[in-house]
């Protein structure tokens, strides 16, 4: 009989007859009542499903299949409760986790090399807002290049630990070709500088010199890069010493004779060298060795020309 109210009558062959009602009663529905503890931190399996069971019978028997209804990944879980009447009810149960946290980095990096002004900043997401950070020693507003490490905490105490690479240009070098002054005073010396490193284009001052026109001395030059990142060197032009040319005259002795003589001593510098002789009193005359003899009375000129002319 389905629950409900029933009534019997009886009676006898002498038509005596007796009433009587019956109440037919059922237990009230199994109700399993489920606390749920989520899983705090994405991919834990810290999630609780606890029932405070009522309707049926008592006792009751709880049926997990394999799973411990205590350590509960995110998931759907079906479960099985028979009371003792061994009446069954079957039903499931959601656990549900945070979404992963993503620290969603922007970093900038170190503008000239060796400097710590590299940057690091980190949005998260995901997890249980609100968020704590730690850069341990670092500080990600002034960092220098290499690895530093971070750790996001959100409010359930899900760490998640990172680390965030810096990078850094290369150092500013300069490779220069010189050429130094040819001649005592002269300013045919030059420099040309190569560069590397940096981040190009470069920039280079000489401070007012023209680099491809140069007497001997230091000049200062600075290279800048594109960051502003400047290296400050100086390249020292050299030159051969003057020509020192020494001489002894001897006149001529006797009116209209040609028995002068000229004996020159030039101090070695940058030999070999050659002479060119000439009498600004006599077109015609030509001497190219070093001392001249037999000479007429007059005024000459002499020319020296080292190995570098």
């Amino acid at each position: 009989l389905p629950p409900g109210m029933y009534s019997v009558l009886v009676t006898d062959v002498n038509s005596c007859f007796l009433t009587e009602s019956f109440n037919i009663k059922e237990p009230d529905s199994i109700l399993p009542n489920p606390l749920i503890t989520n899983v705090k931190c994405h991919g834990d399996f810290d999630g609780t499903a606890i029932f405070s069971i009522t309707g049926g019978t008592e006792p009751y028997n709880v049926d997990w299949g394999i799973n411990n209804p205590l350590n509960l990944y995110a998931g759907t879980y079906t479960y099985t409760i028979t009371d003792g009447n061994n009446c069954v009810f079957t039903g499931d149960v959601i656990i549900s986790e945070p979404d992963p946290i993503l620290p969603n980095l922007t970093t900038t990096s170190v503008k000239c090399h060796g400097d710590s002004n590299g940057t690091a900043m980190l949005s998260p997401t995901g997890g249980t807002p609100s968020y704590t950070i730690s850069w341990g020693t670092s500080n990600p507003a002034f960092l220098p290049s290499g690895p530093h490490f971070y750790t996001i905490t959100d409010t359930n105490n899900c760490p998640y630990p990172g680390v965030v690479n810096i990078s850094q240009p290369g150092p500013i070098v300069v490779s220069p070709t010189q050429q130094n002054v040819s001649c005592y005073g002269d300013f045919d010396g030059w420099c040309t500088i190569s560069i590397i490193g940096g981040i190009s284009p470069y920039t280079v001052d000489w401070y007012g010199a023209d680099s491809l026109s140069l007497s001997a001395g230091t000049y200062l030059y600075s290279v800048s890069d594109v960051n502003n990142c400047i290296l400050t060197d100086s390249v020292v032009i050299t030159q051969p010493d003057s020509l020192k040319v020494s001489y002894t005259t001897t006149h001529v002795q006797c009116n209209g004779e040609p028995t002068g003589a000229i004996d020159v001593s030039v101090l070695f510098v940058n030999p070999p060298y050659s002479f060119k002789w000439s009498n600004l009193n006599d077109p015609t005359f030509i001497a190219t060795t070093e001392d001249i003899n037999n000479l007429y009375a007059g005024t000459y000129l002499l020319i020296v020309t080292d190995a570098d002319n």
